[in-house]
């Protein structure tokens, strides 16, 4: 790789940070300008505090990926999690993507050691570890 090669990649890449971050201010600013009480009615459709929602479209739309792959490591199906649990599906949806430790949480991921040490990190762990041992929750 040459260094000019490395520069485009880093200002491409640069390009692709600056957009989305753009792009989540403009999400959030359009939240803000809403009408108070289209925003009642979307935290309470949503079971959300208006500083949860806001939170949570500053995050982004793949804020809480990590929770889904979270659960593929203990073996349980979203799915069914969503359709049994969707209050604490939602309750944790939110905590994950507002959580400050996304860097441990992907490289505990990634080495395969996220089942056994995401009580030092993740704060859906204890809700996580319940739904692991109901076989309602077990993926299939």
């Amino acid at each position: 790789m040459t260094l000019a090669s490395s520069l485009h990649d880093y200002a491409t890449d640069l390009g692709h940070w600056w957009k989305f971050r753009m792009e989540k201010r403009r999400d959030l600013n359009e939240v803000r300008a809403m009408d108070p009480q289209d925003i009642a009615e979307i935290c309470g459709e949503m079971n959300l505090t208006r500083a949860q929602l806001e939170a949570l479209v500053k995050a982004g739309p793949d804020a809480a990926d990590e929770m889904e792959r979270m659960m593929a490591a203990l073996g349980i199906d979203p799915e069914a999690a969503q359709t049994i649990a969707p209050s604490a599906m939602r309750e944790m949806q939110v905590a994950c993507a507002t959580c400050g430790e996304k860097r441990v949480c992907r490289h505990a991921l990634d080495e395969g050691t996220a089942s056994a040490l995401m009580e030092s990190f993740c704060a859906n762990a204890d809700e996580l570890r319940d739904m692991a041992k109901r076989p309602e929750f077990a993926a299939r």
